[in-house]
């Protein structure tokens, strides 16, 4: 009957406008929200020359993203976090001393006794201080011509390598000591120069906070009792290692600020499949923190979030109220706004997503079918052949270091631990455990004494 017939809707492109006040899509699993709104949104960004951020939650967006960066001639801006064949951002770079004990909070989860975890930060607090103390020392030492040995530079490694062991806290207590003697004000005295005053001044400013640092950290570790470690003083530096072991994955102990990776225009995937929940709650926070403080603001970035309930709790909300004016969007997608009210309440939801003004809206029932001010359409997807995915990841494993190039037609899939993974031939679809080799230059010192050639050291790498 003619009543009865339905006119077919419009297909339409849903592409977020460009005005960076970000985009929602909701909709159950299978509606088609990641092939019909996550990925023409990033085409059209990649086409733009966005820097992008990208969080790959389920570990098979990357490949996807990879192929359309391949379309745009972008590939080698793929910076691949979070995988031991990726590349590394330092996760403590540009990172106050406030947002990062801020941040580790969402570590402890919701716990009721929070002795432990409130005298763990303010540990954490001073080691951090401790560490950048001794950095500026440094970068003058080597300006006024005394340079100083500085192993414990302000990194994630370094502050997890210290709570390792009470040995280890000992021997940053000792390098700490060192350097406070090595500056002490007679010291700078005898090395005194008219040209480099400032500085030595500033060394000696540096060296003596260093020295009330030292007396606190000494005091707590002459009190942590080795035979009672989960006791007293034990138990917070065991709360300490804990914490700084949640931190302890691929990919957050390079040299370079992550914002700095973005602001050249390069695409981060974030591979956090491997990931705790909490710990990718920890870097989105400081990452949605500093993009709401961002200095240089010439090219435009943009967030993609799948899944995005999972990336949030309540006080760990992007700041898409003033992104705008730093030129950041996000874009974002999940099943329903049920989701995101349970994980940070009714009322910060609704004011949430009063800030999201390009909201897109599935219908269960239908594939592709999506509501957008009042009007539906029939969503565009994207869908990429396996073989255009397997082309892309092949080329993008040609631009990684040697040691983490594969054999001929084998792809990376997913990772089992830092040194080993899963990889898949191409052609055959062949899977099998691969095993990855750290840097040589680690091992210098015994390919020597058995003898081995720098040649072979080479040859070792480019057959891995």
């Amino acid at each position: 009957m003619a009543g009865f017939i339905q006119t077919p809707l419009a297909q339409k492109t849903l592409i977020v406008p460009n005005d960076f006040r970000h985009g929602m899509a909701t909709g159950e699993t299978g509606c088609g929200k990641t092939s019909s709104f996550i990925l023409p949104n990033i085409k059209d960004r990649l086409e733009k020359n966005h820097g992008m951020f990208i969080l790959d939650y389920k570990g098979s967006l990357h490949s996807q993203v990879k192929a359309l960066a391949k379309d745009a001639n972008r590939l080698e801006d793929i910076v691949e976090i979070g995988v031991p064949w990726g590349q590394s951002f330092g996760f403590l770079k540009g990172v106050g001393e406030n947002l990062f004990l801020e941040s580790l909070e969402h570590l402890l989860g919701d716990e009721t006794d929070k002795f432990w975890s409130t005298s763990s930060l303010s540990m954490i607090g001073l080691f951090v201080k401790s560490m950048a103390l001794m950095d500026h020392i440094h970068e003058l030492s080597i300006q006024v011509g005394i340079e100083e040995e500085n192993p414990y530079g302000l990194s994630l490694d370094n502050l997890i390598t210290i709570v390792q062991s009470v040995k280890e806290l000992k021997s940053f207590c000792k390098q700490m000591e060192r350097i406070c003697v090595n500056f002490s004000e007679d010291t700078l005295i005898e090395n005194y120069s008219k040209k480099y005053h400032r500085e030595l001044a500033l060394i000696f400013q540096y060296a003596q906070k260093l020295q009330d640092n030292h007396k606190r950290i000494s005091s707590f570790e002459s009190t942590i009792d080795e035979e009672k470690p989960s006791s007293g003083s034990g138990g917070v530096f065991f709360q300490m290692r804990s914490m700084m072991m949640a931190l302890d994955a691929s990919g957050l102990s390079g040299d370079n600020d992550l914002l700095d990776i973005l602001d050249e225009g390069k695409i981060v995937l974030l591979r956090c499949d491997s990931f705790s929940p909490r710990l990718t709650v920890v870097l989105m926070h400081i990452l949605y923190t500093r993009l709401a403080k961002r200095v240089t603001c010439n090219r435009a970035i943009s967030l993609f979030v799948d899944e995005f309930q999972r990336s949030v709790t309540k006080d760990s909300l992007p700041f898409v109220d003033v992104f705008r004016e730093k030129r950041v969007e996000l874009i974002a997608a999940m099943q329903n706004i049920e989701q995101l009210e349970i994980q940070i309440g009714e009322k910060e939801a609704k004011a949430f997503m009063g800030n999201m003004v390009h909201q897109y809206s599935y219908k269960d029932d239908e594939e592709f079918d999506c509501e957008h001010k009042n009007s539906t359409c029939k969503a565009v997807p994207i869908f990429l052949k396996q073989k255009d995915i397997d082309e892309s990841q092949l080329a993008w494993q040609e631009l990684l270091p040697t040691r983490f190039r594969l054999s001929r037609g084998w792809v990376y899939v997913v990772p089992i631990d830092a040194t080993t993974c899963k990889i898949r031939h191409v052609k055959t679809g062949e899977m099998k455990l691969h095993h990855l080799l750290e840097d040589t230059r680690k091992f210098e010192k015994m390919l020597k004494v058995f003898g081995l050639s720098s040649q072979f050291t080479r040859t070792f790498e480019e057959s891995a």
